[in-house]
């Protein structure tokens, strides 16, 4: 960058110092290959942001040293990189997303990032497009975070799960495999179905003052402008009047209306469940599944319900809501329109979280790998107290905290991991042990065991610290998103798995250079996989990196627990 910034963009997170893995980005435009988790590393005093939006990218892991300087590590969008819009593949290779690099100080630069292999969230089909299973597994995801804050609204701490909970729903889950996944519509379709058509039929109706001509006889009210008019008219009295407008006159009359805010939200409910419920049953849904699961069969019938209450005749006579609804009271206190209101606001809440959820779905794809690792630990405890090599025990207990919104495709709050654990030799729980503690990259920077890490691009930290004094071991965890690249460019497994072995090796050398005390470092990787049906586990060349393929599907999680559980628990057998 003109020899003041020096802005990379790395292949994989573990690819920092790696020439073969890495492209220089300088003003103008660069072509680069696309696996799923690529990351920038730009020099402290620099900014990276989209141009399109100018929004700023998130931190990954704490700053580390290089020879240009100081720098830290930024986790790059999918959905820019994969032009998200659905643009024809013509335009599409004319259209490429702008990076802008803004040193301190100084004039924005603008970048031209082309990145061959990333996933579209559209799906061409002979006439029309529909959504891709990727963009669909990345909206699952989301519904799953979802479903976990319900699991926990019974309690007094919504969205916040103690880890034991999540391995009871990971097993609930996998017991499901015959029926569609959960989503809103699912929820909406068993609250609304038996609901929707009495609030319809018993829709709220308001009287509308208006002045029209009416027989004479008829006339009971009257206004001001109705008594201007009277007065024009030729002819002494009412009589006379009404006989120059064929026996009519111009009187306040009171007519019956549906136009009014709620119906308007009502109407435009029913039109959006019609469309969510068809997009569930096409997309997310087999034939089998649509007649014979029961979410299936719900959302089915639900979705004939509301297009027929949407075309019911009353409906032409209400108006189309405004852009941006302020509610009025029926819909903050009527008990019917309220429910409807609510509901309505998930699934506008919705619409607006797609593209930030495709966008940054590495991100949600890191917090998945997070979530199950941890809850790879907390099974190990409770199956600690049979015979086995170790005993594992959380020290202190910890909740999960998910976020209701998500943050730039974040939902699990930092710092919400379980932990600490003791980890003793043999199951009487003799000798000193090992204390585990796991550390989130947003907070490496605090710990003395991780803060020299950061070029290392790792998604979560275990850090092992012997009792007896002797030297620490650091478990790194990368997360990559293989599941956004296009799996006929994506390299083969042992070629990912060989890759990341190798980095372990030249990081080990760099940190070594650079840090007084360096602990021992150990990685895995977590791979996500569309066409994967149960997880499946590549060990590299030389046998020191093992890479599990996980499938994108949550009914296969369980099973990834499992696979985890025993990666882990080689690495604790080998230091205790």
């Amino acid at each position: 960058m003109n020899g003041v910034v020096a802005v990379q963009l790395h292949l994989w997170p573990w690819s920092v110092g790696n020439r073969d893995e890495t492209v220089d980005l300088i003003n103008g435009e660069v072509n680069a290959r696309f696996y799923g988790s690529p990351v920038l590393s730009v020099t402290r005093g620099a900014e990276v942001l989209l141009a399109k939006r100018y929004e700023r990218f998130i931190p990954f892991g704490p700053e580390y040293a290089s020879t240009s300087g100081p720098c830290q590590l930024y986790q790059t969008p999918h959905g820019v990189i994969a032009q998200k819009y659905g643009l024809p593949k013509s335009s599409q290779s004319k259209i490429a997303p702008i990076l802008a690099v803004v040193p301190e100080g100084r004039k924005s630069e603008q970048i031209t990032l082309r990145m061959d292999g990333a996933a579209s969230s559209l799906q061409e089909r002979e006439e029309t497009q529909g959504e891709s299973q990727l963009y669909n597994a990345v909206l699952a995801w989301s519904n799953y975070f979802d479903e976990c804050i319900r699991e926990s609204s019974g309690s007094k701490r919504q969205g916040k799960l103690p880890w034991s909970n999540i391995l009871v729903y990971l097993k609930t889950i996998a017991l499901q495999d015959e029926e569609p996944r959960m989503a809103l519509i699912v929820h909406i379709a068993e609250r609304m179905r038996r609901q929707l058509p009495q609030i319809v039929h018993a829709a709220r109706r308001i009287l509308v003052r208006e002045r029209t001509m009416i027989p004479a006889p008829r006339v009971a009210e009257t206004d001001a402008a109705c008594l201007r008019w009277y007065i024009r008219q030729p002819g002494t009295t009412s009589t006379q009047k009404a006989a120059a407008n064929r026996h009519r006159l111009l009187a306040v009359t009171r007519k019956e209306s549906l136009d009014t805010l709620e119906n308007m939200v009502l109407k435009d409910f029913l039109k959006r469940c019609t469309l969510e419920s068809a997009r569930y049953l096409n997309f997310d849904c087999t034939a089998d599944q649509r007649t014979q699961s029961e979410r299936g069969r719900n959302v089915n019938s639900f979705g004939h319900i509301c297009a027929d209450l949407g075309r019911l005749p009353q409906m032409e006579y209400i108006s189309s809501p405004p852009a941006s609804i302020r509610p009025n009271y029926v819909l903050q206190n009527d008990y019917r329109y309220k429910n409807i209101w609510e509901l309505y606001r998930k699934l506008l809440h919705r619409e607006d979280e797609k593209d930030r959820l495709w966008d940054w779905q590495a991100h949600t794809w890191a917090d998945i790998a997070r979530m199950l690792v941890s809850a790879a630990l907390i099974s190990l405890e409770k199956e600690s107290g049979g015979a086995g090599a170790f005993q594992l025990t959380e020290i202190l207990e910890s909740v999960l905290v998910i976020l209701q919104e998500q943050r730039l495709g974040a939902r699990l709050d930092h710092g919400s991991e379980p932990g600490p654990f003791l980890v003793k030799s043999d199951e009487n729980g003799q000798g000193q042990g090992v204390v585990l503690e796991i550390v989130h990259p947003t907070l490496a920077h605090e710990h003395e065991s991780t803060k020299d890490l950061g070029r290392m691009g790792g998604h979560l930290y275990l850090v092992f610290t012997p009792l007896d004094g002797s030297s620490q071991t650091v478990l790194v965890l990368w997360a990559v998103h293989t599941a956004g690249c296009d799996p006929l460019k994506r390299p083969r497994w042992d070629a990912v798995s060989e890759s990341a072995a190798k980095a372990l090796e030249r990081h080990k050398i760099l940190i070594g250079e650079r840090a007084s005390k360096v602990p021992n470092l150990r990685a895995f990787v977590l791979a996500s996989d569309l066409e994967a049906r149960a997880p499946e586990l590549h060990s590299s060349p030389q046998g020191t990196v093992h890479l599990i393929q996980v499938p994108t599907n949550q009914m296969a999680w369980n099973k990834v627990v499992e696979y985890l559980a025993l990666v882990l628990e080689e690495v604790m057998e080998s230091l205790v």
